[in-house]
């Protein structure tokens, strides 16, 4: 702990990313409404643990947008040596 550390700083705090999975804060207080399972504390309390630290990372990934014209699979390409255009 810094000495006065509260009393200076306050309630910053200058982390944006947690758990495992390294996900933003802000990114899973947007997302927490489809979390199935009830949360003992706040949404950055559940970040941090094993199973929200997981599910909103994984969350954040296969929902990001790809900017591929159509679904391409990496082995599927490899035995028909298909390039995947974006």
């Amino acid at each position: 702990m810094v000495p006065m550390g509260q009393t200076l700083f306050g309630s910053y705090n200058p982390v944006h990313t947690g758990g495992p999975m390294q996900v933003s804060i802000a990114f899973a207080e947007q997302h927490a409404k489809g979390y199935p399972w009830k949360m003992a504390g706040t949404v950055r309390q559940e970040v941090f643990t094993r199973r929200g630290g997981l599910w909103f990372g994984t969350y954040h990934l296969l929902n990001y947008p790809a900017k591929l014209q159509r679904a391409c699979f990496p082995l599927r390409r490899l035995q028909r040596r298909v390039v995947c255009q974006p």
